[in-house]
């Protein structure tokens, strides 16, 4: 069957309601937009571009069909279309060896930062910035590592979790200065 909300919640009695009321959303949103509505069929869309359910491709070509985008939903579809176009590059270079997927990821993902087109998934925005702390280590670009470093640490700083990672990150940054 067709995905119409994954679990991203808590995984509690009132983690699984909320997902719950996002499928039976999903399902009335859908509804709407095959009986016609273009607001439901704007949406509906990018909700399935979202959750990977259609490629940015056949998007592109359907949203062109549901007309005008109210402001909050172009505001967050421009988010969406970030993720959605990172997430076909990460799989485009899934099988190659880790020195060249870095290269050619890194290339084209300083193409999207230069555009604005930053992912703002969380997981999507972390893997960005560390590809691009990657990519700026092996081309000793210290000023764009340390514009990734800062993007990382400013959404994830306050977790102790990633202390350990920031430590590590901070040391190779000294060792890139070092070698300038």
């Amino acid at each position: 069957g067709e995905v119409v909300a994954p679990h991203q919640g808590q995984r509690d009695a009132a983690g699984f309601e909320a997902s719950l009321a996002k499928a039976a959303a999903f399902i009335d949103l859908k509804a709407k937009a095959e009986a016609g509505d273009k607001a439901a069929q704007a949406e509906f869309l990018v909700i399935q571009l979202e959750m990977g359910s259609i490629p940015l491709s056949e998007f592109e070509e359907k949203i062109k069909e549901a007309g005008e985008l109210s402001k909050d939903l172009q505001a967050r579809l421009e988010g969406v279309r970030a993720n959605a176009e990172f997430s076909e590059l990460l799989k485009s270079i899934g099988n190659k060896p880790e020195n060249e997927a870095v290269a050619e990821a890194g290339a084209k993902l300083v193409e999207m930062k230069k555009a604005g087109r930053i992912p703002t998934g969380e997981n999507e925005f972390s893997t960005f910035h560390s590809i691009l702390l990657e990519y700026a280590f092996t081309q000793k670009d210290v000023a764009m590592f340390e514009e990734s470093l800062g993007a990382l640490r400013e959404r994830f700083g306050k977790n102790p979790q990633a202390q350990q990672y920031f430590d590590a990150q901070e040391k190779r940054l000294a060792e890139l200065k070092g070698e300038k």
